[in-house]
This record gives structure tokens, C-alpha cells and sequence, in this order.
């Protein structure tokens, strides 16, 4: 079964390289919108030969919204990515290595959030092979509570 949670990583890997490929087409598309154009350019030389469809919605009227809901869109990706994706990605690593039995050290050296213990004890409940869920939920347990930040250490960390 863990063979499953390798997949649902690869695949949140994958997600996240196409959302950023698709967040560069987006901004450099509402850049144009806007007439920005970037810091190779700048300087007003070497312009670049603008495509016929950019000319055409740049006369537009409302090439601005155009322009706004482009920037809106990138910076829904860009959350979604970030917030959601990236989030899930760390869950599934951290089950996974749970699950291999690595130590949480060995894959987080330093982690400046705790991850979500609920979301990685579901995949590990439903992914995890060999145990009964009762036995999984127990070592689970058992090494959250071994290898879980002492709160102490962070206001140790805030004062250093």
C-alpha cells in the first residue's frame, strides 16, 4: 500500500511544476495585458516582436480587466499551490517516512510549522500494510509523542 502514497507524491510533485508552469504563462500574459514587459527589456531596447493577438488586446478597451483577471488568476494558482499543495506534499512525505520507519529528524531538520498530524495519521491509516489500524494508531502515536517539538524549544529559538 505504500505504493500508493509514492504515487499521490509523485503525482503533488508533478501538480505543483505544472501549476507553476501554468502561473508564468498567466503573469507573463497579463504583463503584456498591462504592457510591462520584463527586466531584459526594461531599458527600452530590444523590445520584443509582439504577437498580432497581444497588439490586438492591448487596443482593447478593457485589456485592463483582462489584465486583473489574469493577475487574479495567477494569484489564486499561486495559493492553491503554496498553501494547499505544498501542504499535502509535506503530509504524504512525512507518512510515507513513517511508514519506511524513519525517524521525523531524519526528514524534517528544521521545521518552522508542525504539520498536520491528523491528515498524516489518515494516510497512514489508510495506506499503512502489515498492522491492524489500531496497532498503526498506536506506534503513530507513540512516535509523534518521540520525536514532536518540545514547546519550550521554540521560545528557546525565539530568544537565540
Amino acid at each position: 500500500m505504500r505504493q500508493y502514497l509514492k504515487i499521490k507524491l509523485a503525482t503533488l510533485v508533478f501538480e505543483s511544476r505544472l501549476i507553476r508552469g501554468k502561473e508564468r504563462h498567466i503573469l507573463a500574459n497579463a504583463r503584456a495585458l498591462s504592457g510591462i514587459f520584463s527586466k531584459r527589456h526594461s531599458l527600452g531596447q530590444n523590445l520584443p516582436e509582439m504577437p498580432e493577438n497581444v497588439k490586438k488586446a492591448m487596443e482593447v478597451e478593457d485589456a485592463k480587466i483582462k489584465a486583473q483577471e489574469a493577475y487574479d488568476n495567477f494569484w489564486g494558482l499561486q495559493h492553491h499551490r503554496k498553501n494547499r499543495v505544498r501542504k499535502e506534499a509535506r503530509d504524504t512525505h512525512i507518512a510515507l517516512g513513517f511508514l519506511k520507519g524513519m525517524d521525523y529528524q531524519a526528514m524534517e531538520r528544521d521545521a518552522r510549522s508542525e504539520p498536520n498530524w491528523e491528515n498524516i495519521e489518515r494516510m497512514i491509516l489508510r495506506y499503512g500494510d502489515g498492522a491492524t489500524p489500531q496497532e498503526l494508531k498506536q506506534r503513530f502515536e507513540e512516535w509523534v509523542q518521540k520525536f514532536r517539538p518540545i514547546p519550550e524549544m521554540d521560545e528557546i529559538r525565539k530568544v537565540a
